[in-house]
């Protein structure tokens, strides 16, 4: 590496934020990738700046523009709702870009329309390469590329990932800085017997040799527990998680059946404990590529028995799903969860999952179903009714491919809590759907 030119760009982050305007577009990254100390210095410039918009995705940390009432400094533009997007949503200061995950350039030319570009990165390579990180090679390598200036936040706790559009090079920089702060991390999900059922129903359908794609939440969580005892599965998916990995180290995954990337883990990014991120670092075994490349439907079809597993908060009795936003309100994002849906039924014996408990309890603490008539006003669907194929409760696991209308719901129906069965019978019979 070129120690001088690295010299010569670093700087600090409240530098580089002093050189942001008013009316500029800033991105600061996502998930596991999230430049903070440069954001943070950028937010301390509140009572400098008007109408910069902070484009991020999945901010697991909040900041000062996720606040409501922060004033006129930061609107915050994203595609997918986080802890800390989801504080703030003033139509006056945020903005929701609706997005399938495979087709996240149009996010990036538009709703991000980078001016900066804030990326945290690994540590540069003997070539000055650094690495986009666990959570950067979804676009980043694409953002750079569209970006006019281009900031690196290097940080030793990123750990260097093999796989495509993974790699951005010092000179491409215009600043470096540098923080070495610890990533962030996420939980593994608890689950409970519910949640113990529903994966059980589901553990049948997955052979061995079967290919995942599994989504977050305490099912994919009990899931990982159960597959302890099937053989040479693979992984196509979108997130990486702690329960991968140990599954990877019991020899559970092998990737030998794999159509697409065979030998090899194939994931978007990695979320998780630091041990993750830590057994991400140099790891050949891994290859970590964008969501045009994993989330393709063409590419997650060619591994044959692929089983994709989605959760949801609700299923109305049209068979649609509803997985992103509780009426109005905007509680995460339609992410990857209908690539996978379709790409899955795609594949030689591939399957599709929508796993929902069948009820939860409200804030009065009565309990609720999430086998419903119709969903809220303003409530988004993210997978067509066209499109689903299996749907699991703890009390079933039906293929709803090829059903009819009526069909469907009383399916559904079945598969509802008891409590609340003849209540959606009523109210089907009263909308004319059986």
């Amino acid at each position: 590496m070129d120690r001088s030119l690295y010299n010569s760009k670093l700087t600090t982050p409240e530098y580089v934020a002093s050189l942001v305007k008013n009316g500029e577009h800033v991105y600061i990254g996502q998930t596991s990738s999230i430049a903070y100390a440069l954001a943070e210095a950028l937010m301390a410039r509140e009572g400098e700046l008007e109408n910069v918009t902070i484009a991020s995705s999945n901010v697991t940390r909040p900041l000062l523009c996720h606040s409501p009432g922060h004033g006129k400094a930061f609107k915050v533009n994203t595609f997918f709702c986080g802890v800390g997007e989801r504080i703030v949503q003033d139509p006056d200061v945020f903005s929701f870009t609706p997005v399938l995950i495979s087709q996240d350039r149009f996010w990036c030319e538009r709703g991000a329309a980078p001016d900066w570009c804030f990326l945290e990165v690994s540590p540069p390579d003997e070539d000055g390469n650094c690495c986009l990180g666990p959570g950067g090679i979804t676009h980043h390598y694409f953002l750079k590329n569209i970006s006019k200036h281009i900031v690196l936040q290097v940080n030793r706790n990123t750990p260097y990932i093999y796989g495509e559009e993974n790699l951005v090079n010092i000179s491409e920089a215009e600043y470096i800085v540098e923080s070495d702060a610890p990533l962030c991390t996420v939980g593994e999900p608890e689950f409970d017997d519910t949640l113990k059922s529903i994966s059980d129903l589901i553990l049948e359908h997955i052979p061995d040799g079967a290919c995942l794609q599994l989504g977050i939440g305490g099912v994919a969580g009990a899931l990982g527990q159960g597959l302890m005892e099937r053989n040479d599965l693979g992984i196509h998916t979108e997130m990486l998680t702690d329960s991968m990995m140990r599954l990877i180290e019991n020899g559970n995954i092998t990737n030998s059946r794999k159509g697409f990337l065979p030998g090899l883990t194939a994931a978007v990014f990695a979320f998780g404990s630091t041990e993750l991120y830590r057994y991400c670092d140099h790891n050949r075994g891994l290859y970590f590529a964008p969501y045009h490349t994993l989330n393709d439907i063409n590419n997650i079809a060619k591994n044959p028995d692929m089983i994709s597993i989605n959760t949801a908060f609700s299923v109305d009795l049209l068979c649609q799903v509803s997985a992103e936003s509780i009426g109005y309100r905007q509680y995460s994002g339609t992410g990857g969860q209908l690539d996978y849906v379709h790409g899955a039924q795609m594949a030689e014996r591939g399957k599709s999952f929508i796993a929902i408990p069948s009820t939860y309890t409200d804030k009065k603490g009565q309990l609720q179903s999430r086998i419903v008539l119709n969903f809220p006003a303003g409530t988004a669907v993210t997978t067509p009714r066209t499109e689903v194929q299996y749907v699991a409760t703890e009390y079933g696991c039906v293929n709803m491919k090829g059903l009819s209308r009526g069909d469907k719901c009383r399916e559904l129906i079945r598969m509802a809590h008891p409590q609340f069965r003849d209540q959606l019978t009523e109210q089907a019979k009263e909308a004319g759907l059986i």
